[in-house]
């Protein structure tokens, strides 16, 4: 606890020692007797500390013992009468201060610290794009003077990335967004660019930090990255409502002959869904235009969806009589249906990331663990947490791979919907093709895609019961659509099996093609002059051109995802090539402690669930995509 009191009495205390010195000789004058207060052991507190005592106190914080164990280990060791023995958490943090032992914290004037940081990322070669204070940039000349912007990638991530992106170029996820509340400067914003990896997790490859994130500003930072990386495909580019992100990045990081879908996250379309449904203030007809749009965005027939949207606009038409109908017409005309590729999942059927959820987790655990869940002040203190935090999920990342793991989460999905499937009823219809009847009746129709001979070597998920994945099976059903094996695809393989014991072929050993690739690999590795290495590929391409005749139409798509990888790869090689201005506190910030807590991360599914028919962001209920009750005059008339 903090003593209480103050060690000012007012007064001029008569107690002194005077030396004097002469030649060889000192002469001590002690004057005992104290004036305007008392000499008790409560007064020691408010004596300071001697700098051998402060030394050691900072030796201890420096070795990182925690504040509690100091202070435990000071009661045992040290008389009531000593002024160690009135140390607190107060005194602690101010020698932590005084002697700068705080992470992360290279100087006490955080602007200083951050520029210190700054060099630190030049001399690593860390650094991406860095635009001070007061400073205009000659090659970004729209970028305003007084924003402050920084861009960096840490060499771990850029190996990561690269390994990556030769293992998984056409299946890269890559989103973005941004997270407020990393420091107590006003509009400072932390935005990461993320990838997914093969292990269902999200990896950050680079970081923005900025106090206004404009197009000028995200344009600046992707084509540093280009600079200083290279091009970057992305098979999925998930954001959210921006339009920001996905006009620079086509301008930016355009890939030949490889197509990126552009995908704006369920929950902010959700989102947006709920704002702009308020305008309407019917409360029945609220709820009608917000879950009939929300259940067209998850309709998969693209017919289907565009025959829904005219009978909802048609029927919205019929009630323009009410406040605020109009409006949502008119957003829904000027801004969804243009834009319907990013939020329809008809449109993007070869799509399965759909939700923000990796970047929301990390903001979480960013702020939560690294931040210690409290409102941060210094923005130096921030930025070197951001090392940390890649450290912790690179590491985690490594010990997934030691013990074995692929996709906990993926594995634990089959293993459930396998347990549902062999509950269902199957019927064969043709030599591929089998009926799937569910317990509701309704019937979905499961088709061959590869036979069980074949190993699979792309997908890793496979169902450690049947051991099927994605490319075995096609069916009807809208998860099969997401590129994920849906029960019906499961019950089939279980049928199979029952009937004919078969299972597909695992891919322990290396098989004929396998070995073949490592046999081109040792030519390659033997052959050091470069033209026996171009004759070596000359010769063993040959031999594909010559195969293409009798491989099926199936297999060249993979061959032709593998030769754009190798194109890829090749374009890599060759493209790789004190006084400073103050940072603007946040008014709202001045007044808060250092310890309160920052704010949560919001939650895609919530626990606690509002009471009523009206439930926000989540799936609707089809009573409530019922057109409201209204008298039979008002209802339109409406014909397609």
């Amino acid at each position: 606890m903090r003593g209480k009191g103050t060690c000012k009495i007012g007064y001029y205390c008569t107690s002194t020692i005077e030396v004097s010195k002469y030649v060889d000789l000192f002469e001590v004058k002690f004057y005992p007797y104290h004036f305007g207060h008392t000499v008790e052991d409560s007064d020691v507190k408010y004596m300071n500390l001697s700098n051998k005592d402060e030394k050691h106190l900072a030796n201890q914080i420096l070795l990182g013992i925690p504040y509690d164990k100091i202070i435990e280990n000071i009661e045992e060791n040290s008389n009531s009468d000593e002024r160690i023995s009135k140390v607190d958490v107060n005194d602690l943090r101010n020698i932590s201060n005084r002697y700068m032992l705080k992470k992360h914290v290279n100087h006490s004037d955080d602007n200083v610290s951050v520029r210190i940081f700054v060099e630190q990322l030049k001399e690593s070669k860390e650094l991406v794009y860095y635009k001070d204070l007061g400073k205009i940039d000659e090659n970004f000349p729209n970028i305003k003077e007084d924003s402050f912007i920084l861009c960096f990638m840490f060499n771990k991530q850029k190996s990561n990335l690269r390994k990556h992106q030769d293992d998984n170029l056409s299946e890269t996820k890559i989103c973005t967004d941004a997270t407020h509340g990393i420091c107590q400067y006003e509009g400072f914003k932390l935005n990461a660019l993320m990838y997914i990896t093969d292990l269902d997790t999200g990896m950050p490859f680079a970081f923005i930090v900025s106090n206004s994130l404009t197009e000028e500003v995200f344009r600046a930072c992707v084509r540093s990255i280009k600079n200083s990386f290279g091009l970057i495909y992305a098979h999925t580019f998930m954001t959210d409502d921006d339009p920001i992100y996905e006009k620079v990045w086509k301008e930016e990081m355009d890939f030949p002959m490889l197509e990126t879908h552009f995908v704006n996250c369920d929950w902010h379309s959700g989102k947006t869904f709920v704002k702009n449904s308020r305008k309407i203030k019917n409360k029945d007809l609220e709820i009608y235009a917000l879950n009939t749009l929300k259940s067209l965005m998850d309709i998969t027939d693209v017919e289907i969806f565009e025959n829904g949207c005219q009978i909802y606009k048609l029927t919205l038409r019929g009630f323009q009589q009410y406040e605020g109908v109009n409006d949502f017409l008119k957003y829904f005309e000027t801004y969804l249906e243009p834009k319907k590729k990013r939020w329809a999942k008809c449109y993007r059927p070869e799509v399965s990331l759909h939700s923000n959820g990796f970047m929301e987790a990390f903001h979480q655990t960013f702020k939560s663990k690294f931040l210690r869940g409290k409102k941060n002040k210094r923005l130096d203190i921030a930025l070197g947490s951001l090392r940390d935090i890649m450290i912790h999920l690179q590491r985690k990342r490594r010990l997934a791979i030691d013990n074995g793991q692929t996709n906990p989460s993926g594995r634990k999905d089959a293993i459930q919907l396998h347990k549902f499937g062999i509950q269902l009823e199957v019927h064969q219809k043709e030599q591929s093709a089998w009926i799937v009847t569910e317990s509701s009746k309704k019937v979905f129709e499961v088709i061959t895609l590869k036979p069980y001979s074949e190993v699979c070597m792309l997908h890793r998920n496979k169902c450690p019961e049947c051991r099927i994945c994605i490319c075995h099976y096609s069916c009807e059903c809208p998860k099969n659509q997401t590129h994920k094996t849906c029960r019906h695809v499961h019950s089939v393989a279980n049928y199979r099996f029952e009937k004919d014991g078969k299972r597909p072929k695992e891919n322990k050993n290396l098989d004929e093609n396998e070995i073949q690739m490592l046999t081109f690999e040792k030519e390659i590795d033997s052959n050091n002059d470069k033209e026996d290495q171009i004759r070596t590929i000359y010769d063993k391409w040959e031999e594909i051109r010559l195969s293409f005749d009798s491989i099926e139409s199936n297999e060249l798509k993979e061959i032709s995802k593998m030769l754009s990888k190798i194109t890829y790869v090749a374009k890599l090689y060759r493209t790789n090539v004190k006084g400073a201005p103050s940072l603007i506190v946040d008014k709202q910030t001045l007044k808060e402690p250092p310890n309160k807590n920052s704010v949560r991360q919001p939650r895609f599914v919530k626990k606690k669930r509002k009471k009523g028919p009206f439930k926000s962001l989540t799936k609707p209920d089809k009573k409530l995509c019922i057109l409201p009750k209204m008298p039979v005059a008002e209802m339109p008339t409406t014909t397609i």
